[in-house]
């Protein structure tokens, strides 16, 4: 399927907008799911674009609210970060709901004050750098990170202390060898999380010896679950 690239006119941001599906209760999960779709639908350039006119209409509609506030005395309630949210969640709802929204700014405010809007729907929306999450290649270079770190583990004087360890780093350089596909296997994450918390555990009884093998911080962890968000099982492959 060709991928939707630039512009991003109006008429095509709006019908994006619709395909996502956004609604005032979105579902666990929801986010990453949408995110990754996009990220497969979308051209880097035409995720620029979008993101760009996301912005423009998001101002719009805060300038607009925020004059209505000062002139009735009225206030939708949220701080920065929830007033950042209620315009996404408005622009998420689609170009009626906007378009309503912009003409009546109070509807924006009474909306606010009963916490009629979710968190945050700007958090589907793909930016330029995210692209790259759904590349095999991006996930073949944090394993060669990986490798050295838990390498580099395993070679100090506390790497017998890791269980799981040797697995662990025997999977790791499979991946380096193109088998992206085990980072989606069963169970792959709490395996992870163990070994980290019991590196964490280590690492506050010997900080200086340890804090170089614990370079790489939470970098396993969000490899293992950015690819099951993002890496279809044929990019996998």
């Amino acid at each position: 399927m060709a991928r939707v690239d630039a512009p991003c006119t109006p008429e095509k941001f709006w019908s994006e907008i619709a395909l996502i599906g956004w609604t005032d209760k979105p579902e666990k999960g929801f986010y990453d799911a949408a995110k990754a779709r996009l990220l497969r639908r979308w051209t880097g350039e035409f995720i620029e674009a979008f993101d760009e006119m996301k912005d423009g209409l998001h101002s719009e509609l805060a300038r607009a609210v925020e004059a209505e506030e000062q002139k009735t005395g009225e206030s939708s309630g949220c701080g920065d970060d929830g007033f950042g949210d209620l315009m996404n969640h408005v622009i998420g709802l689609g170009q009626k709901e906007y378009e309503a929204s912009l003409a009546d700014p109070m509807r924006v405010i009474k909306r606010g004050q009963a916490y009629n809007y979710a968190e945050s729907f700007g958090y589907c929306i793909p930016y330029g750098g995210d692209i790259e999450l759904v590349s095999k290649g991006l996930y073949i270079e944090r394993a060669r990170r990986i490798v050295e770190n838990l390498t580099a583990l395993k070679q100090s004087r506390f790497g017998k202390d890791f269980e799981d360890l040797d697995s662990l780093l025997q999977l790791m350089m499979r991946v380096v060898n193109g088998r992206t596909e085990l980072l989606q296997t069963e169970g792959l994450g709490d395996r992870v999380k163990k070994l980290r918390e019991a590196r964490e555990a280590r690492l506050a009884q010997e900080r200086r010896e340890l804090a170089v093998l614990d370079a790489q911080g939470w970098l396993f962890d969000n490899t293992v679950s950015d690819a099951h968000s993002y890496l279809a099982e044929d990019d996998a492959a």
